[in-house]
C-alpha cells in the first residue's frame, strides 16, 4: 500500500493540529503468499481541509486540484479500500516505511471513522525487510534507490500511489522472505491502554518492548518493567554493567550482561501518542565489544558534557 497526501499550502502556521496531511490518492497491490500479483487498487479522494494543494504534493504528484475534486470522499474510499483488502480472506499490510499507515489512521479519527485494523497492527514495512536481506538491516533506502540496487525497470513514474505500490511489491517479490519474514514491524498509533497490552516481541536477534501510556515522562522512564535487562534468549537476569542513561531525554541506553550470552545493549525511546501520553519502545540485542565500547562511548560523551555545564555555571 502507498498513500499520498497534502498538507496546508498556506504553511505550518495554518495547518489543522488533528490533520497535518489529509491523504489524496490510496494506491495497493495485491500478492499472494508466493509473492504472485494478484490484484490492484487505486482512487483519488476529494480534499475536505486542504483544498488547494501544497506546492511540494503538486511538484512530486503532478495530480491537479480538478482530478482530486472528482475523487471519492475519504469515508467512502477507506470503506472501498478495506473491503477489497478483505474479499480475499487474511491479509498484511505492506508499506514502503513507517509513516503511511499513521496517517491513514490518523485521517480515520479525524474523520470519525472507526479503526478497521486488529490490535496490535502487525505489518511489513518493505524498507526495513530490504535492509535487513540486502544490506546492514540499519541502513533505510529510498523506493526508487531500491529499484536501481535490485535492477527493476523503471517503466511508470514514482511519486503516485499506485506506481509506488507497483514498485514496492516488485521490490517485495525479490527479496528472501525465508530470511525476513519474521521482522514484522509493529505500529504504534494506538498504543497499549494497559499492562496486559502492553507487546512484547522476541525476532531471534533481538528483542522489542512497546509499553502503555503514562502521563508523565517521569513515570514512564522510571518503570521498573521498562528498566529491566532479562535475556531474551535464556530468560535469565542480566546484570548492569551500565545503567540506564539518556542523550537528549528521549533517547536512553544501557549495558548488561548474561552469563551464558554475554553483553546485551538495550536502548528505548520516550514518544508521545496522539492523546498526549508517553510511551517507550524498548530493544534489547546481545552485542560484542565492540558494541559494549560504543555503549561506554555514549555514557563517557554524556559525563564529559555534563562536567562542561558545571564548569561552565561555576565560571
Amino acid at each position: 500500500m502507498d498513500l499520498e497526501w497534502n498538507q496546508c499550502p498556506s504553511g505550518k502556521e495554518d495547518e489543522v493540529e488533528k490533520l497535518p496531511f489529509e491523504i489524496f490518492e490510496i494506491g495497493a497491490v495485491k500478492l499472494d503468499e508466493d509473492m504472485n500479483r494478484l490484484d490492484s487498487y487505486s482512487c483519488y479522494i476529494k480534499p475536505q481541509v486542504y483544498k488547494e494543494l501544497h506546492y511540494i504534493a503538486k511538484g512530486l504528484t503532478h495530480v491537479s486540484m480538478e482530478s482530486l475534486n472528482d475523487g471519492k470522499t475519504f469515508a467512502d474510499a477507506v470503506g472501498e479500500f478495506i473491503g477489497w483488502c478483505e474479499k480475499d480472506g487474511e491479509y498484511r499490510v505492506c508499506t514502503w516505511g513507517t509513516s503511511d499507515l499513521v496517517e491513514l489512521q490518523r485521517n480515520m479519527r479525524y474523520f470519525d471513522i472507526s479503526n478497521p485494523f486488529s490490535y496490535p497492527l502487525f505489518y511489513y514495512d518493505v524498507q526495513k525487510l530490504f535492509s535487513i536481506d540486502r544490506e546492514d538491516g540499519k541502513s533505510r533506502r529510498a523506493l526508487e534507490t531500491a529499484v536501481d540496487m535490485l535492477g527493476i525497470e523503471k517503466d511508470i513514474d514514482f511519486h503516485r500511489a499506485i506506481s509506488d505500490a507497483e514498485y514496492t511489491a516488485k521490490v517485495m517479490a525479490l527479496l528472501d522472505m525465508k530470511k525476513v519474514s519474521a521482522y514484522y514491524s509493529i505500529d504504534t498509533y494506538r498504543t497499549p491502554k494497559t499492562v496486559k497490552e502492553e507487546i512484547k516481541v522476541n525476532y531471534g536477534t533481538y528483542e522489542k518492548y512497546i509499553t502503555k501510556g503514562y502521563d508523565t515522562k517521569e513515570e514512564l522512564v522510571n518503570n521498573a518493567r521498562l528498566l529491566a535487562t532479562r535475556c531474551y534468549l535464556c530468560g535469565g537476569t542480566a546484570r548492569k554493567k551500565i545503567r540506564w542513561f539518556t542523550m537528549n531525554s528521549k533517547m536512553h541506553y544501557c549495558l548488561a550482561e548474561c552469563r551464558q550470552h554475554g553483553y546485551i545493549k538495550g536502548r528505548f525511546r520516550v514518544r508521545e501518542d496522539e492523546d498526549g501520553r508517553f510511551y517507550a519502545s524498548r530493544v534489547l540485542k546481545i552485542t560484542d565489544e565492540a558494541g559494549a565500547e560504543e555503549i561506554r562511548q555514549r555514557q563517557s560523551e554524556v559525563r564529559k558534557r555534563r562536567r562542561d555545564k558545571r564548569q561552565k555555571k561555576k565560571s
